[in-house]
């Protein structure tokens, strides 16, 4: 990508621009979808047409624990990634704790996109 791309694609508002950074991410990563969630797994931004997001930012902190892995999750992450390959982690934005959830692919370099994820949401 360009830095006049990057000009192009930028937002002043935090929640747009998470969302442009995530569209980047996954063109990057050949992501199907990443979901970026709080703490209790609730939607903050994602990206990832046919895919239903909310529940895919809902599997984040289940999915990166470990913890809570039952038939009836599993059974949860086949439905929402359609039977492809979900990753999920845990991620430190600026001292909050967020979740990186994606299908097909995991997020590269997360400590890169905790960092952008961190300069943005400081806006």
């Amino acid at each position: 990508m360009t830095s006049s791309e990057r000009r192009v694609n930028r937002s002043e508002i935090p929640q747009i621009a998470v969302g442009l950074y995530l569209e980047a991410v996954a063109a990057r990563n050949s992501l199907k979808a990443v979901a970026l969630a709080n703490e209790d797994g609730l939607l903050v931004a994602g990206i990832g047409g046919g895919y239903n997001l909310d529940w895919l930012a809902a599997l984040g902190p289940i999915c990166a624990s470990g913890s809570g892995m039952n038939a009836s999750i599993g059974t949860l992450v086949e439905d929402v990634t359609g039977g492809e390959d979900l990753f999920a982690s845990a991620v430190d934005v600026g001292g909050y704790t967020m979740y990186l959830t994606s299908v097909g692919a995991r997020v590269a370099r997360q400590r890169d996109a905790a960092e952008a994820l961190r300069r943005i949401l400081a806006n």
